[in-house]
């Protein structure tokens, strides 16, 4: 069966992850081609403006001993 161009769904899917560094920088790491960018607003809010809205899964990194 040739699925090419038949759906959107047969490309590769990825994920952009936003997030603020220790200095208070913010930062996206875009789906397609993995380059990280400068965001110029929290990532929260930059993502609500595309209706995407908490809960989010937070957790915060524990050192493993």
């Amino acid at each position: 069966m040739d699925t090419r161009g038949s759906s959107i769904l047969a490309g590769r899917s990825g994920a952009e992850i936003a997030f603020t560094d220790r200095a208070g920088r913010h930062w996206i790491r875009r789906a397609l081609g993995g380059n990280v960018e400068p965001l110029q607003m929290d990532p929260f809010a930059h993502f609500r403006q595309f209706g995407l809205y908490p809960p989010y899964e937070l957790e915060t990194p524990e050192k493993i001993s």
